[in-house]
């Protein structure tokens, strides 16, 4: 993938980064969950997780889950970058639900099956 974030940082050169608290600052949007590339943020000046060339996720948990269920309405917020988003969509892997109720594999931007 070739071309420039917000930033002017060209968004083929991603640098991977170790977890740390957050932090207010920048960057605000979180690195990616899967290979750890850190992303800009695509609004500026806003301290809130926006990535730039990725997509965010809100849990509130899930019935089974060992690592996260807390039910008394915290959430977790994860990024995962657009490249990894992508790959996982040509594995078949991403379940998508459509706002008609119905429930497929998500092929990315192609037709879902």
């Amino acid at each position: 993938m070739t071309g420039r974030s917000p930033s002017g940082r060209a968004t083929h050169e991603r640098s991977r980064v170790a977890p740390s608290p957050p932090t207010v600052g920048v960057p605000n949007a979180l690195p990616c969950i899967v290979c750890g590339c850190q992303l800009d943020d695509a609004l500026q000046g806003i301290e809130d997780n926006q990535p730039y060339a990725g997509t965010s996720f809100v849990t509130g948990g899930h019935y089974g889950s060992t690592a996260f269920d807390p039910m008394d309405g915290s959430r977790l917020e994860i990024n995962v970058c657009d490249p990894c988003l992508t790959r996982a969509a040509d594995r078949r892997i991403v379940i998508h639900h459509s706002n008609m109720g119905r429930v497929s594999r998500w092929a990315g931007d192609r037709e879902c099956a």
